[in-house]
């Protein structure tokens, strides 16, 4: 049954609609087939076919996989046949006579086919025949099209025109009237490839004698779709991807991927097509692109996977002729047009690449995930989510203008500065946050030391605990966890000199009742805590206490002097900006940012954190003081040495973290020779 096409007033349909269709304008199972003689066709009513041949297994490859892109998008079901009088009849032929009765076609008597032709569905109208026979509508014939490859001219230009034609699709460039309609091109700007496979301008405004570009669509693009959709209505269904799907592309062929199934490489690496989702929560995954993205959620608009003057992977949609316009095409990735205003079909979320992106959502909700680059988003309409990789406590955010600036504080930055507008909620590994929360800096938790001798117990009020010297946004902080545990607040935790009971409010107790303490290293507890926030914002420290033998003496504190005495002291500068003398004794030093610290008469032992800073030991014995250092900086003497180097000053230690201590007078020489002067525990 063939049915008339009217105007839809959308002159990106207008312009490539021939006036008919198969069926009633709904949904249509229509048969194809791919002849092997030419009797089937004049036993139907052909006069002559010149040069016959049938499709072979490429060409029968490529029509199959063309109607399943259509079916993709619009409600049209094709049922492959070997009966004879098939909807759609696909073959090869170098000249053929439909008729030679004009009442019966318009086209008439033996005529060459240079290249290709198809015959769409239409009536007589007011005495006119249409312009081919009733028995010949639905067939296209071809002429050197035997090796159509995906984004081929012959693929592209060649089956996919010609089948869009069979389905009551006219070309693009030119005005058309039909049954007392008159279609008009399609809107100059849209004129050319990026837009459908009907015209035969590469690119707006391009010459139409000659087809010449190196690239061509490997999909119907966003102006066939619609049409096709105006005139068979839209698929929603399985066939169009409607669940949660998940589509990605190679950098290195353009080939497509569909929830990780390639869809077949392109002819070259070039991707230029456009994409109909029928529904579910979609994913554009471009986490595998290094370049420059820029990502467009809105019907109709372009993904673009390089946006410098690169221009990788967009089609060259060049006039390659003497004085031939250069031009390469707009965008990788169209949005399809909305079908009478249905969101299913929207892409819901993307992932960026390790370049500095670019996003834009749409109006429905959207997830943006930019990978490592220094992004700019903006989740326009609905109700919009930025994702990052990292807790919330790993980033600083501010307000630039009407933008958040949100920037990853963790060592090489992973997910680089993010600005983003027209966000709700910001998810990060420990939860999500709206936009107040997000605002609202998270805690920041600085380790905490201590120092008691052995049997003895320390005793430690809220106001000078844990979170003393911890800051946040103004909000009140809690010790959330101990050791990783929510259940070891306010309990015991042994370690292997004693046991902490650390409480919520910062306070606890340290009882130094465990083990002998060891005759060479210093004896000490080090006990991970969380401190939080009431909007959910962690920082995580740690709480070092020193146990020693009964009698010797501790003084702690920060920009100050600290001075021992005769006896074994233990001289705390771990708070920083310290100048640490030990005096006479057996005593232990700790380092801190910005300390100096002379030992004294000895022997000392010199004890370095994570994380100690800048340090100088102005009299470091080689044959009688002790370095000890923590595991986590380094593990064995020779790790130690390999980050150790003469100058000026003496053997400067870097841990390549910030760290640094210098050893004045001493060379990497004498460390090797006294490596027993050193202890990593």
């Amino acid at each position: 049954m063939t049915v008339v096409v009217n105007a839809s007033t959308n002159p990106d349909i207008d312009g490539i609609l021939w006036g008919w269709a198969w069926g009633d304008a709904a949904a249509e199972t229509l048969t194809y087939s791919f002849p092997t003689a030419t009797a089937e066709y004049t036993n139907g009513g052909y006069v002559a076919i010149n040069g016959f041949s049938a499709f072979n297994a490429a060409q029968q490859t490529a029509a199959r996989n063309i109607l399943a892109n259509i079916a993709s998008f619009c409600n049209l079901t094709f049922t492959e046949t070997t009966a004879a009088g098939a909807a759609l009849r696909f073959a090869d032929a170098t000249a053929v006579n439909y008729t030679n009765n004009s009442s019966v076609a318009t086209h008439t008597g033996l005529h060459d086919v240079p290249t290709a032709e198809a015959n769409p569905p239409e009536l007589a109208f007011n005495g006119t025949a249409p312009y081919s026979p009733l028995y010949a509508q639905g067939d296209s014939w071809y002429n050197g099209y035997t090796t159509p490859q995906l984004g081929s001219f012959q693929y592209a230009a060649g089956l996919m025109h010609e089948t869009g034609h069979n389905l009551g699709l006219k070309h693009g460039h030119i005005t058309q009237a039909g049954h007392g309609v008159t279609f008009p091109t399609l809107p100059a700007d849209h004129d050319s490839y990026e837009y459908s496979v009907m015209t035969y301008r590469q690119f707006p405004g391009d010459n139409i004698d000659i087809d010449n570009a190196p690239h061509h669509p490997t999909t119907y693009m966003q102006d066939d779709i619609a049409a096709l959709q105006y005139l068979y209505g839209a698929n929603y269904g399985p066939t169009a991807q409607n669940g949660t799907t998940v589509y990605t592309w190679s950098p290195t062929t353009g080939e497509e991927f569909i929830d990780g199934v390639g869809q077949g490489a392109p002819s070259a690496n070039f991707v230029l097509m456009t994409l109909w989702d029928g529904g579910g929560t979609d994913t554009y995954n471009l986490s595998n692109h290094t370049t420059n993205l820029s990502v467009d959620l809105n019907p109709g608009a372009w993904t673009i996977f390089d946006t410098s003057t690169a221009r990788a992977q967009r089609a060259d949609l060049s006039d390659y002729r003497p004085g031939g316009t250069t031009y390469f095409a707009r965008g990788n990735v169209a949005n399809a047009l909305l079908f009478q205003g249905d969101t299913q079909s929207l892409i819901e979320n993307a992932i960026g690449g390790s370049g500095d992106d670019a996003f834009n959502g749409n109006s429905t909700n959207n997830g943006w995930t930019g990978g490592t680059g220094n992004d700019m988003a903006n989740g326009a309409g609905g109700t919009d989510t930025a994702i990052f990789s990292g807790a919330r406590a790993d980033y600083n955010t501010s307000l630039i203008g009407a933008s958040v600036q949100i920037a990853d504080l963790r060592l090489g930055d992973p997910d680089g500065t993010d600005v983003l507008s027209s966000f709700e909620f910001f998810q990060f590994s420990n939860r999500t946050y709206t936009l107040a929360e997000v605002l609202n800096q998270p805690p920041v938790a600085a380790s905490d030391s201590n120092g008691t001798a052995k049997n003895s117990t320390l005793n430690v009020q809220a106001a000078t605990g844990i979170l003393a010297n911890d800051s946040d946004d103004n909000n009140q902080l809690v010790v959330s966890a101990v050791e990783g545990a929510q259940s070891n607040v306010g309990h015991v935790v042994t370690g292997a000199y004693g046991s902490l009971n650390l409480n919520a409010d910062g306070s606890y107790v340290y009882v130094a009742n465990r083990g002998s303490l060891p005759a060479k290293i210093v004896a000490q507890d080090a006990f991970t805590y969380t401190a939080s926030d009431e909007i959910g914002g962690t920082d995580t420290a740690t709480l070092s206490v020193v146990v020693f033998n009964p009698g010797a003496s501790y003084a702690s504190g920060a920009n100050t002097t600290l001075t021992g005495g005769n006896g074994q002291d233990v001289l705390d500068g771990s708070a920083g900006n310290v100048v640490a003398r030990g005096g006479n004794g057996r005593d232990v030093l700790i380092a801190g940012n910005g300390n100096t610290l002379t030992g004294g008469n000895g022997p000392d032992t010199f004890l370095l954190r994570p994380e100690f800073g800048s340090n100088v030991i102005t009299d470091f014995n080689i044959n009688s003081d002790a370095i000890q250092f923590d595991r986590s900086i380094f593990a064995t003497s020779a790790d130690l040495f390999s980050h150790t180097s003469n100058t000026a000053a003496g053997a400067v230690i870097d841990d390549t973290n910030g760290n640094t201590l210098t050893l004045a007078g001493v060379t990497l020489a004498q460390m090797q020779a006294h490596a027993n002067s050193f202890y990593f525990v």
